[in-house]
């Protein structure tokens, strides 16, 4: 009876923090899906520039260069920034046991990242952005940014030291690590880079640093922690080993930075000698990473269980665990594949292979609990998956193997075309499930009530 009473109390418990940070949560996912599809339509339209040119030849606004940098910064900034703090914020809720504190901020802070986005893409596409690869948004956008990501941290701290427990999970260290890495690696770049830019090599050592960082000191911790907490949770296990959750935190903080000064990067010698062996080292991370996951799932069901969000997770695992061994080989394969295409499809296989999947499975598990509805057509989000995940492998590999192959990278369009079609798909379902549950007007009349409470205490 005892134990009855307590599932009882810990469901409703859930469900309260689950209405707290529903409102936030929806919005950064909702806004991440719109990003993906503007990022995957630009990319379509970049491919189509590749082998058909004079298709825009009178359109300023579209030339590649333009859309290139339009796909890249829609998906970092757009994609990965909404879901990555979207999930993240469910995900501290839910392992803190607190419900969301401060959505008054982290809402003004989604509005702020957002049109800091929208005004810098409209600038990226008008010829006014950076000029720095994968980092192409203007100055001006970045202390905007800056500041509607510091609201959102804001929210999260003070949701964090809401409630103090012993145990630190380890979905929170990858996530900690993030909130630090980002603002750290992006105020850097601005300084460097853009207001007072270095000379010489080493504005290229710089860029291809920040770059490596956002890669695996932040994007990849974001993944990690929905991986960490989802993982266990759907195959009703604990993770296999912590000791090896730090060995990859760690791996990925240290090393991470260095494997973008690779074997064909233009930089000296020594810096090179570094890339190459940090880039072999990461071997222990992979290692590690395997390992435990596999001692988490060995012996479940879990890698044939139906439920569409495993899938993705578990593929997108599998879609790091590659990505880290093409960054162990990169100093014996590099300097053989460094004019063509496979840098590009190295990125690809960890943003889209990876990153991707594991956003989509985090969303496919959040969205029905934060509005309390099923999802309305569960076979369209089963064909999404394979979708997706053919259109994450074609795009990958046609450029990864373009080396030998030279005219199998027009095949990355079709690549673009599936995952803006599976992205669609999911963002239509997720509005669907909004919509029919009247999620907006309850959000928006909680935040309201709050927001009048703290005027009435004299603070916001």
């Amino acid at each position: 009876m005892s134990g009855a009473i307590e599932h009882s109390s810990n469901a409703a418990n859930q469900e309260a923090i689950d209405r707290s940070c529903r409102l936030p949560v929806l919005m950064l996912v909702v806004s991440g899906l719109i990003w993906l599809a503007v990022s995957g339509v630009a990319g379509i339209l970049a491919s189509i520039q590749e082998h058909g040119a004079p298709l825009f030849a009178n359109c300023p606004l579209m030339t590649y260069g333009h859309l290139v940098a339009l796909r890249d910064a829609g998906f970092g900034f757009g994609f990965a920034g909404n879901v990555g703090m979207g999930i993240g914020l469910w995900i501290l809720c839910r392992v803190r046991g607190a419900e969301l504190s401060g959505a008054v901020a982290a809402i003004l802070g989604i509005v702020l990242w957002n049109v800091g986005i929208k005004f810098g893409l409209w600038r990226v596409l008008n010829g006014a952005g950076s000029g720095i690869e994968g980092l192409e948004l203007p100055g001006q956008v970045y202390p905007v940014l800056l500041i509607g990501f510091g609201l959102v941290l804001l929210a999260s701290a003070l949701t964090y030291f809401s409630r103090k427990q012993d145990e630190l999970h380890p979905s929170l260290w990858c996530l900690l690590a993030a909130a630090l890495v980002f603002p750290w690696v992006m105020i850097t770049n601005h300084q460097l880079l853009i207001s007072d830019p270095v000379r010489g090599v080493a504005q290229s050592a710089i860029n291809l640093w920040a770059l490596s960082t956002l890669q695996w000191g932040c994007m990849a911790m974001v993944g990690l922690a929905v991986v960490y907490y989802l993982v266990p949770e759907q195959v009703s296990r604990p993770l296999h080993s912590r000791q090896m959750v730090g060995l990859v935190f760690w791996g990925f903080l240290v090393l991470g930075g260095w494997t973008g000064l690779g074997a064909s990067a233009p930089l000296p010698v020594w810096m090179l000698r570094m890339g190459n062996f940090a880039s072999v080292l990461m071997v222990f991370p992979m290692l590690a990473l395997w390992l435990n996951l596999r001692g988490t799932t060995l012996g479940t069901s879990a890698c044939c269980s139906g439920k569409v969000e495993t899938k993705y997770l578990l593929w997108g695992t599998f879609g790091l665990l590659v990505s880290l061994l093409l960054t162990v080989l990169q100093p014996v394969i590099g300097p053989s594949v460094q004019f063509s295409r496979y840098g590009d499809g190295q990125a690809r296989l960890f943003l889209q292979g990876f990153f991707l999947l594991v956003a989509f499975g985090g969303i496919i598990t959040v969205a029905p609990r934060l509005t309390g509805r099923n999802w309305c057509c569960e076979i369209w989000l089963k064909r999404g998956f394979w979708i997706t995940s053919i259109g994450a492998a074609i795009s990958s590999v046609s450029l990864l193997i373009s080396a030998k192959a030279p005219h199998a990278f027009h095949l990355a369009a079709i690549g673009e075309l599936a995952l803006v079609w599976g992205g669609l798909i999911l963002l239509f379902q997720v509005l669907e499930m909004i919509v029919s549950g009247g999620i907006q007007c309850s959000g928006i009349s909680d935040v309201l009530k709050a927001l009048r409470a703290k005027v009435r205490g004299g603070a916001i």
